[in-house]
């Protein structure tokens, strides 16, 4: 749901909030500290480092649909809709779309000249393939069962066109598309050179979010970097890491610190 203003209120912040994640960039003088809380609130930071209790195996949402999966996701991948912070179904990927046959027939317009993080311009190819690869249950076992079975097609109707055909009747099927549901754009060609690796540490993700995967390894971290040919604006940090630590560690933490600071 990566909307062009307000990026770190509604991306940073709830990644933040993953139950038992901790801010680690910033050193607390002792308990009960509000030294972080005061330096988010001055302004976009150059570098955001923050811990997360949630495993993540992999960059992919289509392979391992968690709620931290999709909360990273939202990084760097986008659908053809977004979510704003009220609810609101907005554009992303998709300028605008409409209705016919009685909300069988959903025809989105793309946006024009989106870039990937690998330096192409996505393509309606890319976005059909995405939307493909995700009901597919073999390529997308983690993603392939948020979407409705009523979804029959998805296919290329002009330049900059992609028409969807359902079988029934649904008036909130732009949602469907956003990637807090069913809908996260890749690379077709970035996706096939990848194969099994695709959102691995050594292959990494293709996307067209406002930041880009840098670094990734399961047991330790990932990092993303701001994207500077992003569509949209980006009032995020510059650089973001994020800690991947178990809850074991977590815990230790906790108890450790207090002990040695209180």
């Amino acid at each position: 749901y990566m909307a062009r203003t307000g990026l770190f209120q509604r991306i940073i912040v709830p990644l933040i909030a993953v139950p038992l994640t901790i801010v680690t960039a910033l050193s607390l003088a002792g308990c009960g500290s509000t030294t972080a809380q005061k330096t988010i609130s001055k302004g976009p930071l150059s570098t955001l480092t923050v811990a997360s209790a949630s495993a993540v195996s992999t960059l992919s949402v289509n392979q391992e649909a968690g709620s931290a999966n999709y909360q990273l996701a939202a990084l760097y991948q986008e659908g053809l809709t977004g979510v704003d912070a009220s609810g609101k179904v907005i554009p992303a990927l998709a300028e605008h779309w409409k209705s016919k046959n009685n909300n069988k027939t959903w025809v989105f317009t793309l946006r024009k000249n989106v870039k990937l993080h690998d330096g192409s311009t996505l393509t309606t190819n890319d976005v059909v393939d995405s939307i493909n690869v995700a009901r597919d249950p073999k390529l997308s076992p983690g993603l392939s069962v948020y979407w409705p079975n009523y979804v029959e097609n998805a296919q290329q109707t002009g330049d900059n066109e992609i028409t969807i055909t359902l079988s029934s009747s649904h008036a909130d099927f732009p949602i469907q598309v956003s990637n807090v549901a069913g809908l996260f754009v890749t690379s077709k060609k970035f996706r096939e050179e990848a194969g099994s690796a695709y959102g691995s540490a050594t292959k990494l993700i293709d996307g067209t979010g406002p930041y880009k995967v840098t670094e990734f390894d399961p047991s330790s971290h990932i990092t993303l970097q701001k994207f500077k040919i992003y569509w949209g604006k980006n009032n995020g940090p510059k650089t973001v890491r994020v800690n991947l630590i178990s809850l074991f560690l977590i815990t230790s933490y906790r108890v450790d610190e207090e002990t040695r600071l209180c």
